[in-house]
């Protein structure tokens, strides 16, 4: 009997990082699945990391994402992508 196993990485994600619910980011991050950096540069959520499960700040959120959706979606999603990969090779 021959067993094959393969892991692959999480999908992206549907729709507009910005529109994720903030407590599922919290969670994603607080389990290592969502680093600090992509929660405040990409879904825009401003976490308190003091506490052990981690703090969403709304008012912090709520304002920084009005300002990135100030940028021009095409631009922000290629900043989107600069970041991951940027994330990608500060992991290497």
């Amino acid at each position: 009997d021959e067993v094959w196993t393969a892991t692959a990485p999480g999908g992206g994600g549907y729709g507009d990082p910005l529109e994720r619910d903030p407590e599922a980011v919290k969670r994603s991050t607080r389990d290592g699945f969502t680093s600090l950096k992509a929660a405040h540069d990409i879904y825009g959520v401003v976490l308190n990391t003091e506490p052990e499960e981690y703090e969403v700040n709304y008012e912090d959120t709520k304002i920084l994402r009005e300002e990135i959706r100030k940028i021009p979606l095409e631009e922000r999603n290629k900043r989107n992508i600069q970041i991951i990969n940027k994330i990608r090779k500060e992991k290497e």
